[in-house]
């Protein structure tokens, strides 16, 4: 994952996986990996981040993320008749 720098901050003092490694960047920002059994189940706490977290990889998490992301703007501009 990589955390934009308000987020980054977040993740520097709050443990939210045993397996947690937080890499701060030179621009604020944090690069952050956990090793996990079932990351499908990590994409709806994912998506609450919204664009505040980027997943990098997995290539497969990152497109399900963004498919979620796609869904969500589609509903939301789609204009409802009846």
């Amino acid at each position: 994952l990589k955390a934009e720098p308000g987020m980054a901050k977040k993740f520097a003092v709050t443990s939210f996986h045993d397996s947690q490694k937080v890499m701060p960047q030179a621009d604020g920002s944090a690069e952050i990996t956990f090793q996990v059994a079932s990351a499908g189940e990590m994409i709806p706490w994912l998506m609450t981040w919204g664009p505040t977290v980027e997943v990098l990889e997995p290539q497969w998490m990152r497109n399900e993320v963004a498919n979620n992301a796609r869904a969500i703007v589609e509903m939301y501009a789609a204009e409802k008749i009846g």
